[in-house]
C-alpha cells in the first residue's frame, strides 16, 4: 500500500493537484503547501487511485456499514467511486435542506450504518458539522474516511463523536515529495 501512496502524491504533483510554496488556506492559516483535490480528482487515474485506497482502508479496519455518504462538496465524488469500488449504495450531504420535494437533507441510498468521505481535513470543524447533521438524521456513523489529514488537529476534534477516523494520505505522504 505504501507504493500506492507514493504513486499517488507522485501523480498529485505531477498534476499540479499538490503545490509548494507559500499558501492561505480556508482557515485562514499558513501553509507551505497546498493540495487542491477538486484539481486532482478530475484525473480518472488519482480519483481511482483514492477509491482503491480508501476501499482498501476500510476493509482492513473491518469497518460495517450500509452506504458512503459523501459531504458536500470535495466528498461527493469520492464517495461515489468508493460505492462503487465497495458495491454499496451511496448518498450524500446538502449544505441545507432543499426548500421543494421532500426537502430531505440527506439524499441518495443510505442505510442506518453509514461511513462518511470528505476530502481534506485540517481543523475537523466542518466535518464535525456534517457527522453531527447525519447523526441528527438517525444514522449511526461506522468511521470516516478522509482523502487527506492535514494532521491539524481534526482526528482529536472527532474524537468525542465515537468514530474512527481513516486517512488515505497524510501531510507526511505529501511532504515527502517537496524532499
Amino acid at each position: 500500500m505504501a507504493d500506492m501512496r507514493e504513486r499517488l502524491v507522485g501523480l498529485l504533483q505531477e498534476r499540479e493537484a499538490l503545490l509548494f510554496g507559500e499558501f492561505t488556506l480556508s482557515s485562514g492559516r499558513k501553509s507551505s503547501y497546498y493540495i487542491d483535490l477538486r484539481r486532482g480528482q478530475s484525473f480518472p487515474d488519482i480519483a481511482a487511485s483514492f477509491a482503491d485506497l480508501g476501499a482498501g482502508l476500510v476493509q482492513d479496519a473491518g469497518l460495517r456499514f450500509d452506504a458512503v455518504v459523501g459531504v458536500p462538496l470535495g466528498g461527493v465524488p469520492p464517495a461515489v467511486l468508493l460505492s462503487q469500488r465497495l458495491d454499496i449504495p451511496f448518498g450524500y450531504l446538502r449544505k441545507e435542506a432543499k426548500k421543494h420535494g421532500t426537502r430531505k437533507r440527506v439524499e441518495g441510498v443510505v442505510g442506518e450504518r453509514v461511513l462518511v468521505v470528505d476530502d481534506v481535513l485540517t481543523t475537523g470543524g466542518s466535518l464535525r458539522d456534517a457527522v453531527k447533521t447525519l447523526m441528527g438524521e438517525g444514522l449511526e456513523i461506522a468511521g470516516v474516511l478522509v482523502l487527506v489529514d492535514r494532521k491539524e488537529g481534526g482526528q482529536e476534534n472527532l474524537e468525542d463523536l465515537g468514530a474512527p477516523v481513516i486517512s488515505v494520505l497524510t501531510c507526511e505522504d505529501l511532504l515527502s515529495a517537496e524532499e
